[in-house]
């Protein structure tokens, strides 16, 4: 497409024209269109020319050829030069070092996504809760911890990383149609998979950025990636005439770090324009030489451009991001410098050395000749002891060292090196928090990449997915039946159905879990039974123990919301949780659209639905002392159902004492706890059921 080198220099802008906005050919033929990009991708190549130079110069650092090689060019004609500029010199690769240990500290806590449902209905608290699980299940197949470390990584080498999120169809399960269709021998290679949402990494190089001076204002990106010609060719079959090799294209390898041919492949040009007044749907057009393959509406219902960009250092006017390799390589030069002096020395004036004048012995008789030191005069032989190395000089040595990870903001904590004469675990968390509070520009972008990419990941699927391609079931579990059957694919892209906020939410790790159980289990030992509880703690099982508790609120809430919009619901069960159920049927109650704006008709069967509720607790209290006095905290019981209101357990126990010490007859049974209850057998201390 262009004659650009631009790890060599070698820039033709011969062909180069002023660009003109987009919206001025969208609307004109496709040779116009085709012309227009290939002008554009020329001027916006020739740009960046000078950023992509750089980004190669940073990732030779980053590998270390930079500092053991010649700083020229990887091609076939320097291969035979002299085997002394070759060689390696003496150097530790700092900059790799202190790369990797920021990237570790910027990932190592992982913020996590909350949905939030926008209000308190139970329809937006199942959208926000399968929402998340969904949004779980993207990061799982897209191994997304793995993806935000080498994006981190890009940043930190070329200054900026860029991460493209789309939609696969070649992902995710096969389709029930295709399914139906392999059973009746009629198959249809169009329906193979379900499709799924794709993170992809698009090196600095490949993203072809407006010569503007500021990315916030951007609206065109356009990719470029290497597509082998037959495969393209059987995705494109009505073009497959026209598709043909180029074997003069060569692409930069990143292995290598030189120009290679592409092989049989092609360069794919995707060009995506943002949706604005002059193109509301957005625009996205895929082209190889001059051949357009695909030009279609953007697809995506966020309207942006359909990557995320990831920076180190933000200068203002300038459109790419600057890495910080940039400040560092000059220490690292000086570092290496030194070091290959210090060794020099060591080399040369370690060895102990005769002085003596000249003729004073036979040197061949020694052995050790290069240990020798002639000179003229009458004094004596004497056998010295070098110190080639001064205590200033690795003394500046470690303050250039120092320097390097000031500028990275890695220090001696980061790396394990805790300053002398500290030992307290406080101080050294003291320090920790510290460098974490100097590093706080780049966490924020760290968390703030996290919240947008997993806001574009619900807005690409709720494009894509459809509630009857048997996804949501598989990734919700059988167990939230209920869930998928009121869930609606169109809460997948709506802001106002769903919010997102970095929050710690769950713990990640499994001791974290454990000791959010523990914590759960001594502020309320009486959830479940001991062996309840040590599954749980086996496991850390956090999110199991979530569902346990919830699992009766869920149903309650669940119930209402079917009543009061006309769906059928079964009766109430005697199995059931009726203190649950009652608390919170009494708060829809008491809110003022049951009042006001529910149908008369729909307000008489939630209020039968209550009445039945409390009948079947009134009659599992009469046999249960201890459900009794639990019935007896509910303020509102019974309010339907004509029945005794039951004794709570200060009340019995009142009760008993006072007959007791009257030698009355005992006319009330002290209610047992859950702490009476024998585990294993399901009875309680005293032989009671």
């Amino acid at each position: 497409m262009s004659n650009i080198d631009f790890f060599s220099g070698k820039i033709d802008t011969s062909n180069v024209q002023p660009s003109k906005p987009f919206f001025t050919v969208k609307d004109k033929s496709e040779k116009d269109i085709i012309d227009w990009l290939k002008n554009e991708i020329l001027l916006r190549e020739t740009v960046s020319a000078p950023f992509f130079k750089e980004c190669y110069k940073n990732l030779q650092a980053y590998k270390g050829d930079y500092f053991k090689r010649p700083n020229v060019r990887q091609t076939d004609s320097n291969q035979s030069a002299p085997l002394n500029q070759l060689t390696s010199k003496y150097y530790v690769n700092h900059i790799y070092e202190m790369t990797e240990n920021m990237i570790s500290r910027m990932t190592r806590v992982k913020p996590a996504v909350d949905v939030l449902p926008s209000n308190d209905e139970y329809d937006d608290k199942v959208a926000a809760k399968a929402v998340a699980l969904l949004l779980k299940h993207i990061m799982y197949i897209n191994n997304t911890d793995s993806m935000i470390q080498k994006l981190h990584r890009h940043r930190l080498i070329f200054g900026e990383g860029f991460l493209e999120v789309g939609y696969d169809k070649n992902l995710g399960d096969l389709s029930p149609k295709y399914v139906a269709a392999k059973r009746k021998n009629k198959l249809d290679k169009e329906d193979i998979r379900i499709g799924d949402v794709s993170f992809t990494h698009q090196l600095p190089w490949n993203v072809l950025l407006e010569n503007i001076n500021d990315y916030s204002k951007l609206k065109s990106v356009i990719i470029k990636e290497l597509c082998d010609i037959d495969e393209l060719k059987d995705e494109f079959p009505e073009k497959a005439g026209e598709l043909k090799l180029d074997k003069m294209s060569t692409s930069f390898n990143i292995s290598t770090l030189r120009d290679e041919s592409i092989g049989n492949n092609v360069m794919v040009y995707n060009f995506y324009y943002k949706a604005d007044k002059h193109c509301p749907e957005g625009r996205h057009i895929k082209m190889v030489g001059n051949i357009i393959l695909k030009d279609e509406d953007l697809g995506y219902s966020h309207g942006g451009l359909p990557i995320l960009r990831l920076t180190d250092l933000d200068i203002p006017g300038m459109l790419h991001g600057v890495s910080r390799y940039s400040q560092v390589l000059i220490l690292q030069n000086a570092h290496n410098n030194l070091s290959q002096s210090i060794m020099k020395n060591e080399f040369l004036l370690s060895a102990p050395k005769w002085m003596m004048p000249k003729g004073a012995c036979k040197i061949e008789q020694l052995g050790n000749g290069r240990t020798i030191v002639q000179y003229q005069g009458a004094v004596p032989p004497q056998l010295v002891q070098m110190n080639p190395t001064s205590p200033t000089s690795l003394a500046l040595r470690d303050n250039i060292m120092g320097e390097i990870g000031m500028i990275f903001g890695v220090h001696q904590v980061s790396r394990g090196e805790p300053p002398k004469g500290i030992t307290a675990a406080v101080a050294l968390q003291f320090l920790n928090e510290q460098e974490t509070e100097r590093s706080i520009s780049d966490i924020a972008k760290h968390n703030n990449l996290v919240v947008e990419l997993h806001r574009m990941a619900v807005s690409v699927a709720g494009d894509y997915y459809d509630v009857d391609d048997g996804r949501l079931l598989r990734v919700l579990g059988k167990n939230n039946r209920h869930m998928v059957t009121q869930f609606d694919a169109s809460n997948l892209h709506k802001d106002y159905d769903i919010r997102m906020q970095n929050s710690t939410a769950l713990p990640q790790s499994k001791s974290a879990q454990m000791e959010r159980i523990i914590q759960t289990m001594q502020y309320a030992p009486d959830l479940f039974t001991p062996d309840r509880w040590a599954e749980l703690l086996e496991f850390g099982a956090v999110d199991k123990m979530h569902t346990l508790i919830t699992e009766a609120i869920n149903s309650a809430e669940s119930e209402e919301e079917d009543i009061l919009n006309g769906m059928p619901v079964n009766e109430p069960q005697e199995w059931e949780d009726h203190i649950v159920h009652l608390r919170s049927h009494y708060k829809k109650l008491q809110s003022r659209s049951f009042k006001e704006e529910t149908p008369v008709e729909l307000r008489e069967a939630f209020i039968e639905h209550v009445k039945v509720t409390e009948m079947l607790a009134d009659e599992r209290a009469q046999k249960n002392p201890l459900f009794a006095s639990k019935l007896a905290q509910i303020e509102q019981y019974p309010i339907f159902w004509d029945a005794p209101v039951p004794m709570s357990a200060e009340h019995a126990g009142a009760v008993v004492q006072g007959e007791t010490n009257q030698g009355l007859p005992v006319s009330a049974q002290m209610p047992a706890t859950e702490a009476d209850i024998i585990p294993g057998n399901g009875t309680r201390r005293g032989g009671q059921a």
